[in-house]
């Protein structure tokens, strides 16, 4: 206010409006409006040019998608994409298949995401997908019964294919997405080879219909089991509220799902892959349709019967061993991080007798919030973690960061599938509590690696009575307890560090297939044919010839081999956004060295022009002062922002090649010389706020001041989310 008044009062000297008692008294004029409004606009007017920007191309991008080059993905042109590519389909597979089938699919848009692998302007119809809802029967021994509807994707190779079995694959869970999952994952080479590719969500999962989806479980905070179970219930009477037959959701139903979609299709015989659960549905194909099924892959064996969860203390205590054992084995690892298994139980004990918080930040927004860790919550973190690939190289790194109290890796997980749980729950429950065997807690080996988990299984065990008691389905009828010898060529895959499904698992199953191969891993964990390029050569090569060896030599490649985690690495609580932090970095940077650029340009073309007219003003030497030290602290400011997205960039790049590094949600130390700037930026904040507030004394141009508060207000704003996402600290070890 105090700027806007000497503005004001200044503007009025100028125009000889004030006069001292000296001079000789003037007649009065009368005020001209013009001359009360221009100070006040000169104060308001840069505001509102710095509201409106933003304002002004978000409204552009959302409205307008076709001037940022993202016309394509526009619905009406996914949609002629989309019948296009149905179009090309059928033609393409008119001298096998029976258009009059096909009249039972519903054509939809892709309802996964449209960004990830699809690039910039590609949408999933472009890349060639096609999309769209089969109607099934609820019960399949009821064919003229109710009905409901599961999502398939198929990606169709449109020239004609070398092999006309297609390719059939489905995730996990249960309740598991495969849309989700596996299009960005299989684009852009397809495995390599020339089949159709359908992707398959099995009943009641993420899109069909009905979903068997329960936010109330999702979105509550789980503070106990008590009320976990209320809002399982809370979720049931809702389901069931719709008329929902939650008892018809099972593996027998699912398997019999399949069929129709390719007998629809137009497929005499498919090649099938299913991880997890997925696996498990597998195996019923092979029993009920062994003369459609011309090749199985199964990764991450689930056996028939499904009997998992009641062996979770063998499993679980196995894999912890397993890793520990790595590290011990590993000269470079047992060095850097010796008796890993004491520090482990010594963790886990101080955390159960003074837990921690940590600050959860959710993704996308700018809420948080403090979740409680325990020694059962760390307990159950490290085998949630062990799901991840090369998560052995990450490990004792981990182990060593939440002895020092520092939670990096936990919140950094946490964030990651916070809003990313391809779960459905009420699929989950459906299929478990009507099929697994009764529970019980005969798996209580006494030689446990963590004393503690035996108690915490037990419990976990009794949960899980009460959660199926809750959700109240009865038992199938179709429960397969023994798996018929079965003739198929079969491929299975287990990960030596597999938490749920270990390598004996793989050998159980393959009692079953005596024309099977059982291929471990040696460094995979749950789920591994999409893991790398060797496992995915192998099935490949499986795919190609069912009936011969796979190449297995990839597997002992030392090069394979991820070093352990330095213990000198940078804890990174942001890892998993860091690319869009590096982004946005750059991207904010340069545009505003764009602007230095052209403004700079614009003031010496305004300068050769007043002088030129004789109309140039001189400035004061305090004046010139003042803005020679806002333009240089301004320029390495801004360079300084440019260089740390640069950098980051760079060694996020780098995580690529050490997939170990972002599993700890660590950097390289090599990068402590990138994570010392966000430091020096809010050193220098000063520099540039302070002055350009003076300067806006100085300067009476909209322009100007509009020019200075964008500079200090960008600054400002950098320098807040540099504190807010605890970048200050990191390059400290």
């Amino acid at each position: 206010m105090f700027y806007f008044v000497q503005h004001w009062k200044d503007s009025l000297e100028s125009n000889g409006k004030f006069s001292t008692p000296d001079q000789d008294p003037s007649p009065p004029k009368k005020r001209r409006a013009w001359e009360i409004i221009k100070p006040i606009l000169g104060f308001i007017l840069p505001f509102v040019i710095l509201v409106s920007i933003p304002i002004i191309f978000f409204y552009l991008l959302y409205s307008v998608p076709s001037l940022f080059g993202a016309g394509n993905t526009r619905p009406d042109n996914r949609q002629e994409l989309l019948k296009r590519n149905w179009e090309r389909y059928l033609t393409r597979g008119a001298r096998w298949m029976d258009t009059n089938d096909v009249e039972g699919f519903e054509l939809t848009l892709c309802p996964f995401k449209e960004d990830g692998n699809w690039g910039y302007l590609d949408s999933p119809e472009e890349v060639g997908f096609i999309c769209g809802n089969v109607t099934v029967p609820l019960y399949h021994e009821q064919p003229d019964g109710e009905t409901i509807q599961i999502p398939i994707a198929i990606w169709p190779n449109y020239e004609n294919p070398a092999l006309v079995s297609p390719l059939f694959i489905t995730h996990g869970g249960p309740g598991g997405s495969a849309l989700e999952m596996y299009p960005r994952m299989l684009y852009p080479n397809r495995l390599g080879g020339e089949w159709d590719i359908v992707i398959i969500d099995q009943r009641g999962t993420q899109y069909a219909n009905p979903s068997l989806d329960c936010p109330e479980i999702t979105e509550s905070s789980e503070e106990g089991i008590d009320d976990f179970l209320d809002y399982l219930g809370y979720c049931r009477a809702r389901l069931t509220g719709k008329g929902i037959n939650l008892a018809a959701f099972t593996t027998h139903e699912i398997a019999r799902d399949f069929e129709v979609v390719w007998r629809m299709l137009g497929y005499s015989e498919i090649n099938f892959y299913g991880v997890s659960y997925g696996s498990h549905v597998g195996q019923y194909l092979a029993a009920y349709y062994p003369e459609n099924i011309r090749s199985l892959i199964l990764d991450g064996v689930a056996p028939i019967p499904l009997d998992y969860l009641n062996r979770s203390v063998s499993t679980h205590n196995r894999v912890l061993n397993e890793l520990i054992a790595h590290c011990e084995k590993d000269p470079n690892c047992s060095q850097q991080y010796p008796d890993l298994s004491e520090m482990l139980n010594n963790i886990i004990k101080r955390l159960d007798q003074k837990p921690q918080q940590i600050k959860i930040h959710v993704p996308g927004y700018l809420a948080t919030y403090n979740e409680e860790i325990d020694g059962s919550s760390f307990y159950y973190y490290i085998l949630s973690s062990s799901y991840l690939d090369n998560n052995y190289a990450a490990l004792p790194y981990i182990i060593q960061q939440v002895e020092k109290n520092r939670f990096d890796a936990m919140a950094s997980f946490y964030e990651a599938y916070i809003l990313d749980f391809l779960t459905t729950s009420g699929a989950f429950y459906s299929v478990i509590c009507a099929e697994h065997s009764t529970l019980t807690t005969t798996d209580t080996d006494e030689s446990v690696l963590i004393p503690s988990m035996m108690g915490w299984e037990i419990e976990n065990q009794s949960e899980n009575q009460e959660e199926c008691l809750s959700w109240n389905v009865p038992r199938s009828t179709h429960v397969l307890d023994v798996m018929p010898e079965s003739k198929i060529p079969t491929l299975l895959l287990s990960g030596y560090f597999d938490p749920v499904t270990p390598p004996e698992y793989g050998e159980i199953a393959l009692e079953s297939f005596p024309q099977g191969q059982h291929i471990i891993d040696p460094l995979g964990s749950h789920g591994v044919a999409f893991s790398e390029n060797c496992t995915k050569y192998i099935m490949y090569s499986f795919l190609i010839n069912p009936s011969n060896p796979v190449p297995t030599e990839c597997l002992t490649d030392p090069d394979r081999l991820n070093p352990p985690v330095e213990k000198s690495a940078l804890s990174i609580p942001f890892i998993r956004r860091s690319r869009d932090i590096a982004k946005s970095y750059i991207f904010i940077s340069v545009l505003i060295l764009l602007l230095m650029l052209l403004r700079i340009f614009w003031l010496g073309v305004r300068k050769i022009y007043k002088r030129y007219k004789g109309a140039l003003k001189k400035r004061t030497p305090a004046e010139w002062k003042l803005h020679r030290r806002f333009e240089l602290a301004d320029w390495v400011f801004t360079l300084s922002c440019l260089g740390f997205g640069l950098g980051l960039s760079e060694f996020r790049d780098q995580l690529s090649e050490l997939p170990g590094y972002w599993n700890a949600s660590a950097l390289p130390a090599e990068a402590s010389w990138v994570m010392i700037i966000p430091v020096l930026m809010v050193i220098i904040l000063p520099a540039v706020v302070i002055p350009s507030f003076r300067l806006w004394k100085y300067n009476r141009s909209i322009l100007r001041r509009t020019y200075y508060l964008f500079q200090a207000l960008v600054c400002s704003l950098f320098s807040a989310h540099i504190i807010y996402t605890n970048m200050l600290f990191i390059w400290v070890r």
